[in-house]
């Protein structure tokens, strides 16, 4: 089976009594179309998707109102694709194939739904729309947000959460009307006709990535412009787009953008997204992969987060405050800095709930503040560094909080970030009582603090050469990367550790003793574990990548500082 991101996926569950989980959609196809004569909108679908490990009755989303259904080509009703609860809050239903299917195996679903406004949330400035006007001429907005549910690709056509990448499809025509119309998207267009195109977006693309804008051609204009990018050396295209109607000086915008493109790429990295950027510059304020529908006074935040956000993605909507709060922090000059007070209220921007789907409103303000005690933490230039670092290393796909929280305990060597994310990010109480938690040194280590046995012979530490579930320790391999893993244990009588760090590290020598922390921080990597109970353990892991030949020590594991 080929790479997925499961890792990342909610945990199967039962609803309803189906066991409902995780899905990889491999591939969507979409074909919508639109006639002019009866103001209508029909939807033909399809998803092609591997099952999770777990097998079960596969997990999506659709936001419009399913007319057929065929599961491998055969037919569905549609209370078989029906919505359930799966507790993430008001309108985060998810829709269940009412089959249980096997773990790893391959399957299509095909979907046809009336056409129309999507069931969904209807918060934020810029709403999603599908509306007629006299010509006939159409108006189709995708008109996504981070602030409700149901509000990214599936409100017109199936797809998962944000975890999932995949390649998509979108065929559109519009019939029955003699006005030309132009699709506003940054997706690739293909002309199949007159008022008929194909859209096409890269496997990268998850539910929350791709921007259109179907409008009649004689409302809207454009204007276009090329930038050489500071790092990447890349020619890029600027589309800047706007109502007729509008008092928006697209070259003034285009000039804006290229100074922004430019000092982005030059703070935190490579631009991700080919040869084009295309903003719609109109009202409101959302960003896509490499493009934007924003109001003026929005378009250098959105312009951001085609780095943060839609460059190196959250991998749920519990992991979307750090975009907003970094981008934020960056919209200020990326230079604040205010101590953490540890008196202050707790703020919960990383909720624990996995089917959670709405991105906190405290991210902007909290999240920025958050940041700033980083900043005051580790310096200023220190968390842009970094932050840079973990947009270029972990890009490829979505990240979690808790990867980001690793990275830069890791990079800094800051073990009060841990509290810090505990307290501020995950929303935690301090603990009372404080939880005990060990790694044994050797096998006939019962767990005290301190053993006088050997300690380079610990079963609760071991490498793999591959990211899998074995428990064997492995050499480590030079010149690709290596799994770190430890377990462990809670030794406490009666208290549950909420949250708490592990962190790996290497000495290219042979010692006899380690202290902590000079020979655990900086780490190599780390990982985040929650809510370990009392007696049990659990086991953990990171990765890292061995240069070619140099020859490494046994790993050293530690819960570097735990709540």
């Amino acid at each position: 089976m080929a790479s997925t991101n499961f890792d990342l996926a909610p945990p199967s569950t039962n609803v309803d009594g189906l066991a409902a989980t995780p899905i990889d959609i491999r591939r969507i196809t979409a074909r919508l179309v639109f006639d002019g004569a009866s103001s209508s909108a029909t939807g033909d679908a399809t998803l092609e998707f591997v099952v999770g490990p777990d097998g079960g009755c596969p997990i999506f989303d659709l936001r419009q109102t399913v007319t057929a259904a065929w599961l491998d080509g055969n037919p569905l009703t549609p209370a078989q694709v029906a919505q359930h609860n799966f507790g993430g809050g008001p309108g985060a239903e998810l829709r269940v194939v009412d089959t249980a299917l096997a773990a790893g195996s391959a399957h299509t679903l095909r979907l046809t739904y009336g056409l129309g406004a999507p069931q969904a949330s209807t918060v934020g400035s810029y709403l999603p729309a599908l509306t007629w006007s006299a010509g006939p001429r159409l108006r189709l907005s995708f008109g996504f947000t981070d602030l409700g549910p149901g509000r990214y690709l599936e409100a017109w056509a199936p797809a998962n959460l944000i975890f999932d990448q995949f390649e998509l499809e979108l065929d559109l025509e519009i019939l029955n009307t003699p006005v030309e119309h132009t699709p506003i998207t940054n997706g690739a267009v293909t002309p199949l006709g007159g008022n008929h195109w194909s859209v096409a977006f890269p496997p990268s693309t998850t539910a929350l990535s791709p921007l259109l804008e179907l409008r009649a051609t004689d409302t809207v204009t454009s204007q276009t412009d090329t930038t050489v990018l500071p790092v990447s050396g890349t020619t890029v295209t600027i589309e800047a787009w706007k109502l007729k109607a509008s008092t928006v000086d697209l070259g003034d915008q285009i000039d804006n953008l290229r100074v922004w493109l430019a000092a982005n790429e030059t703070s935190t990295g490579r631009y991700l997204h080919g040869s084009r950027f295309v903003a719609f510059v109109h009202q409101g304020g959302m960003e896509y992969d490499g493009g934007t529908t924003s109001s003026p006074g929005s378009l250098q935040h959105e312009t951001f987060h085609s780095w943060y956000a839609r460059g190196l993605k959250p991998a749920s909507q519990n992991d979307a405050w750090w975009d907003e709060a970094w981008t934020v922090y960056n919209d200020s000059g990326a230079s604040g800095f205010d101590p953490f007070d540890s008196t202050d209220p707790e703020v919960e921007l990383s909720p624990r709930n996995p089917w959670r789907r709405i991105t906190p409103s405290a991210s902007y303000s909290s999240g920025e503040r958050f940041f700033e005690g980083v900043a005051a933490d580790i310096g200023v230039a220190a968390l842009v560094s970094h932050m840079s670092a973990f947009y270029n290393e972990r890009n490829a796909r979505p990240a979690t909080t808790a990867d980001l929280e690793a990275f830069l305990v890791s990079r800094s060597g800051s073990a009060r970030l841990v509290d810090a994310f505990h307290r501020f990010v995950y929303g935690l109480p301090d603990p009372s009582p404080v939880p005990d938690l060990g790694i044994r040194d050797d096998p006939a280590d019962p767990g005290s603090n301190v053993w006088a046995g050997t300690f380079w012979n610990s079963p609760d530490l071991w490498i793999r050469n591959a990211d899998d579930a074995g428990t064997a320790h492995q050499p480590v391999e030079s010149g690709q990367d290596n799994w770190f893993h430890a377990r462990v244990r809670n030794r406490s009588a009666g208290a549950v550790a909420r949250h708490f760090l592990v962190t790996f590290n290497v000495k290219p020598f042979l010692g006899t003793e380690f202290s902590y922390p000079d020979d655990f921080l900086p780490s190599i990597t780390a990982a985040a574990g929650f809510d370990l109970r009392p007696g049990w353990s659990g086991a953990l892991g990171g990765s890292h990548s061995s240069s070619p030949g140099r020859e490494s020590a046994g790993p050293g594991g530690r819960a570097a500082a735990s709540q």
